[in-house]
């Protein structure tokens, strides 16, 4: 029995390489960091192994001044949730912020929402389709703001 869930495992690794899927290598060569950064930063935020395509987003320059990093998951492939992680030198990585809504940003529209750094501030847009026969989607903006000690939503203009 042991035998078997051992080439079980073996098979799922090679399938996983051989299909081209990212693996934690493969986010480390495309952040900077190294695979075991990756590895600490998967488990914190509950990603599985190999993270196939459950990360949709890792930057680690955007927000870099703060030494801080935003990972973006892709939930179940449609509503990506980010978090921003932070590693201090004597206790490793942990979460600074996470989207609140533990679901993530579940799409109101054909097209996915989108999750980026400007400036310092992390920019959330939501497609929202009123009308299907509209051809401009509009979307509703999101702008987090670091505070010091977390992000918060800013207000409206």
């Amino acid at each position: 029995m042991r035998t078997v869930c051992l080439a079980l495992a073996f098979a799922a690794l090679a399938l996983t390489q051989s299909a081209g899927l990212p693996t934690d290598h493969t986010w480390a060569a495309r952040s900077g960091l190294d695979a075991a950064d990756i590895a600490a930063i998967r488990q914190l935020t509950g990603i599985p192994d190999p993270p196939g395509f459950a990360i949709r987003t890792l930057d680690t320059k955007s927000l870099r001044d703060r030494n801080q990093g935003l990972l973006v998951e892709s939930g179940n492939g449609h509503c990506p949730r980010p978090h921003v992680l932070i590693k201090s030198p004597d206790s490793g990585w942990r979460e600074l912020w996470a989207l609140p809504d533990p679901r993530g940003l579940c799409p109101q529209a054909p097209t996915s929402p989108t999750v980026r750094v400007v400036e310092g501030r992390i920019l959330i847009e939501i497609p929202i389709m009123k009308d299907a026969f509209v051809r401009f989607i509009p979307r509703e903006v999101q702008n987090w703001i670091w505070n010091g000690a977390t992000y918060t939503l800013a207000e409206a203009p």
